[in-house]
C-alpha cells in the first residue's frame, strides 16, 4: 500500500471540500457557536500529551536515528515473534469503522478469510466501510450528514469547522491517553508524543494518530535505466541537472526524463520552504517567496525543451506517473517517500528493477538547497462518543491493531496467516494469492505504531535507510504541522487550486511568468493574509 505525495492536497479540491461543507452542513451549524469557541489556543497548548513508553519488541538491523528522525530498519522478521496482548480486547459484539483505501477494496467479510481471522483475535465483529481515497470527501461529507458516526472515524485534514465537529460527536479522550494514563494500551503507549499534537482540539485529545517518518517527497530515479547511458545520476547544479533532462529525453521512442513538472524539487534546490516558513513568530507562505517565482521560471524552462511527460498536465493523482516511471517511460518521478517499497512490487522490469532517490543540489553558486520533512501523521482516528467501558474497549481494540513492529500482532496485521497468507523466504514474509487479495483491510489507517522500515526487498530497505541517513541532516520541518486555521479548512481548496492553475499556465506557456505576481496578491486577498494571521495566533499560543 502506497500514499501519493498528494494525499492531503488531492483532498483540497473545491468540489470535494464544498460537498463536504455542504454535507455536514446542518450537524455542523447544530454544533457551532459555544463548542467552536472550545477550541482555543490556550487551552490546546496546556494538554499534556501521552507520555512515550517504548515498546521493545526486536532490535533493528539497521539502527535508526530518533535524533534525526531517521527510521529503524530491519532485513528479516522474526522467526517466532511473540504476542503482547493476553486475552481479546473486544468484548464479543461488533464495532464499526470508516477508513480510505489505496488498493481496490478487498473481498468482503463474508469472503475473506483474513477478515474472519481477525474478527476471532479482537473479539468483536469489526464492520469497516472501506472508500477509495478519491470518494474519500463526499463519503465523508454524506456520513456526517446521516447524525450516527461510525466508532471509528479516519479524519484527514482539512475539514470545515472540524473542533465543532469533535466536540459535538466525538470523545474527548484526555483522561484515558494523557500522561501515563495511556501505559493502559501499551502499544499506542510506544507512539512519541509529538505525533498526538495533531490530535489536539478543544483542550483535549480527540483521536489516535497514524505515525509516519520526518520524510518528505523526494525525487525517485530510475537508476537501473540511468546507468547504461553513462552520466551522473548526481547533478550539482540546475544547470546539470538540465542537461541530466535532456540526456535522459528520447522523443523517438517516447522516453521522458520527468513523469511531470518537478516543481517542489527544484523550489528545494533553491532553499523555499514547503508551505510556511518562520521568522521569530512572523510566517511567509510558499507563494510569497521569490524562490518560488524563480522556480516557476526554471521549470518552464524543463517543459518547453520536452523533458516533461506532455500528459502530466492532465493527470490529477499520481497513478498515471507511477506507472510511467514504473515502465520507463519517464526515469524520473516525485512522490512521497512511502512509495519506494510500491515501486518494487509493482515493477515491469524483473530483476534488474533498481531505482533510488536524487537529492536536491544547490541551484546555483549563490543557493542553499534543503529538503522538506513530511507530515508526521498521515491522519488521525476519532472515536465516536460513547460510555466510559465502550471507550475503553475502542481504545484496547486500536491499542491491538496499533501493534509495533516484530510483535505477534503485527506480524499477524500485516501479513496474515503464515502459510495461509504468506510464506517466509529468506526470513522475509512473501504473500500468497490468497493474502494479496484479503489482507488489505487499511486497518493501518484506523491506527498504527511507529513507523519502520522493512519489507519484502532488502535492498530496497537498506536503500531507503542510506537515504533518510542524507535527506533528513538538511530538511526543514512545517511550523504548521499541529496547528489548526478554520480560514485554511474551508478556503485552502479553492486558494489551491488557483495557485495551480496560475502555476501550469506559465509552465505551459500560457502565461508570461510576471503574471505569478497577481496570483499571489490574489492568495493573499482572498484568504491567505487570514490563515497567516490564524496560524500566527496559533503559533504564538503553543510556543
Amino acid at each position: 500500500m502506497t500514499e501519493s505525495i498528494d494525499r492531503r492536497g488531492f483532498l483540497r479540491g473545491a468540489a470535494g471540500t464544498a460537498a463536504l461543507a455542504a454535507g455536514g452542513g446542518s450537524l455542523l451549524a447544530g454544533c457551532g457557536g459555544k463548542a467552536a469557541k472550545k477550541n482555543s489556543n490556550d487551552a490546546n497548548a496546556k494538554v499534556k500529551l501521552p507520555t512515550l513508553h517504548p515498546y521493545e519488541s526486536v532490535k533493528p538491523d539497521l539502527p535508526g536515528d530518533p535524533t534525526l528522525g531517521v527510521q529503524d530498519g530491519y532485513l528479516t522478521y522474526p522467526a517466532h515473534p511473540k504476542p503482547g496482548i493476553k486475552g481479546k480486547p473486544g468484548n464479543g459484539g461488533s464495532v464499526t469503522a470508516f477508513v480510505i483505501t489505496y488498493t481496490d477494496p478487498p473481498p468482503g467479510m463474508n469472503r475473506n478469510k483474513y477478515w474472519q481471522a481477525l474478527n476471532a483475535r479482537l473479539g468483536t465483529k469489526l464492520n469497516m466501510t472501506i472508500v477509495p481515497f478519491s470518494d474519500y470527501v463526499q463519503k465523508l461529507a454524506t456520513t456526517i450528514a446521516g447524525g450516527d458516526l461510525p466508532d471509528y472515524l479516519q479524519i484527514y485534514q482539512p475539514v470545515p469547522q472540524l473542533p465543532s465537529l469533535l466536540a459535538a460527536k466525538c470523545q474527548d479522550l484526555t483522561k484515558y491517553l494523557s500522561g501515563d494514563a495511556v501505559t493502559d494500551y501499551p502499544y499506542l503507549a510506544s507512539i512519541p508524543s509529538d505525533y498526538w499534537k495533531s490530535c489536539v482540539f478543544n483542550g483535549g485529545i480527540y483521536g489516535l494518530p497514524i505515525p509516519r517518518s520526518k520524510m518528505g517527497g523526494m525525487l525517485y530515479r530510475r537508476d537501473d535505466l540511468i546507468k547504461p547511458k553513462g552520466v551522473n545520476p548526481n547533478p550539482t547544479s540546475f544547470a546539470e541537472f538540465k542537461n541530466l533532462c535532456k540526456e535522459l529525453t528520447d522523443l523517438r521512442h517516447n522516453k521522458w526524463a520527468l513523469a511531470s513538472a518537478p516543481n517542489d524539487f527544484v523550489r528545494q534546490m533553491l532553499g523555499a520552504c514547503r508551505t510556511w516558513k518562520n521568522d521569530g513568530g512572523k510566517l511567509t507562505n510558499v507563494n510569497e517567496q521569490p524562490e518560488t517565482k524563480q522556480a516557476i521560471g526554471a521549470v518552464a524552462s524543463l517543459v518547453k525543451a520536452g523533458y516533461v511527460h506532455p500528459d502530466s498536465f492532465a493527470q490529477n493523482n499520481t497513478t498515471t506517473l507511477k506507472q510511467w516511471f514504473s515502465s520507463g517511460t519517464a526515469l524520473m518521478h516525485f512522490d512521497n517517500y512511502t512509495a519506494w517499497p510500491g515501486f518494487y512490487t509493482q515493477n515491469v522490469a524483473g530483476a534488474s528493477f533498481t531505482i533510488n532517490g536524487m537529492l536536491p543540489p544547490n541551484f546555483d553558486s549563490g543557493s542553499k538547497a534543503n529538503t522538506w520533512q513530511g507530515s508526521l501523521d498521515f491522519s488521525f482516528t476519532a472515536l465516536k462518543k460513547s460510555s466510559d467501558t465502550r471507550i475503553k474497549e475502542l481504545l484496547a481494540i486500536a491499542n491491538y491493531i496499533a501493534a509495533p513492529f516484530g510483535t505477534e500482532e503485527s506480524t499477524f496485521m500485516g501479513n496474515g496467516v503464515l502459510g495461509v497468507d504468506y510464506t517466509i523466504k529468506n526470513g522475509l514474509p512473501v504473500k500468497t494469492d490468497q493474502g494479496t487479495a484479503e489482507v488489505q483491510l487499511s486497518t493501518g489507517y484506523l491506527a498504527q505504531g511507529p513507523s519502520v522500515l522493512a519489507g519484502q526487498y532488502t535492498q530496497a530497505t537498506k536503500d531507503c535507510y542510506e537515504y533518510e541517513k542524507k535527506f533528513l541532516p538538511q530538511s526543514v520541518a512545517d511550523p504548521t504541522q499541529a496547528l489548526y486555521s478554520d480560514t485554511a479548512s474551508s478556503k485552502n481548496a479553492t486558494l489551491n487550486q488557483a495557485i495551480t492553475d496560475a502555476t501550469n499556465a506559465i509552465l505551459q506557456g500560457r502565461k508570461p511568468l510576471s503574471s505569478w505576481d497577481d496570483a499571489v496578491q490574489a492568495w493573499k486577498s482572498g484568504g491567505g493574509d487570514q490563515i497567516r494571521k490564524e496560524f500566527q495566533e496559533a503559533l504564538q499560543k503553543s510556543s
